[in-house]
């Protein structure tokens, strides 16, 4: 299964889905996929930019709901791993929000020291 088939039914969530819970999600998901320097993730970082799938979590990033907006934020840190993808994101941010340069994300520091994996379970500390 190549990587675009991995990341196409996660875009279409993001893209025609309300509800918080399956946004959060499938953003959770791509947070996951594209965490690491493995080949695969690799390719799926890849393959979510050549899906047309940055624009649709850039523009997730305006949803009033704290848990989509920090999962859709922490999958974009991830993708911007690749050089491509954080050019793209920092252009795609700029345009869908006027160009106001204060409302900035903050910047992706120490990305190459560790990536984000998403966990929906509530640690247990029994």
């Amino acid at each position: 299964m190549g990587s675009s088939q991995v990341v196409l039914p996660y875009l279409n969530l993001l893209s025609n889905c309300s509800n918080p819970e399956t946004l959060e999600a499938a953003a959770g998901a791509i947070q996951n996929l594209s965490a690491c320097y493995w080949q695969p993730s690799i390719d799926v970082r890849a393959a979510v930019r050549k899906e047309k799938g940055l624009p649709i979590l850039v523009e997730l990033l305006r949803m009033e709901v704290d848990r989509v907006v920090c999962a859709v934020a922490t999958a974009l840190r991830n993708l911007a791993i690749d050089q491509r993808n954080k050019e793209l994101i920092g252009k795609l941010y700029l345009t869908t929000n006027g160009g106001m340069q204060s409302e900035l994300i903050p910047p992706m520091y120490n990305m190459y020291v560790s990536t984000i994996i998403f966990s929906p379970v509530a640690p247990s500390f029994s």
